[in-house]
């Protein structure tokens, strides 16, 4: 299920996020008619704080293992050795 919301942000439709199609190419965002616009607001809409790094690797690309989870890692796959 996704929120879409009206261009002030004072209402919302729910809809249910399967087959959703837009000026006949599919797409994830809505199917209630042919012509569906979405627009990019530049600012969030939730109140979350911003996510500054996210999955980016900040250890200079090295895997940190204690050596009991280094030992671990290796019985379960050893050709991470």
């Amino acid at each position: 299920m996704v929120k879409l919301y009206d261009e002030d942000m004072t209402g919302y439709i729910e809809v249910e996020v399967k087959d959703f199609y837009c000026n006949d190419y599919p797409n994830h965002f809505a199917r209630t008619g042919k012509q569906t616009y979405v627009r990019w607001l530049g600012e969030q809409i939730y109140t979350v704080p911003q996510m500054v790094f996210g999955s980016m690797p900040n250890d200079g690309g090295g895997l940190l293992l204690s050596p009991a989870e280094r030992d671990e890692l290796i019985a379960k796959n050893p050709t991470a050795a």
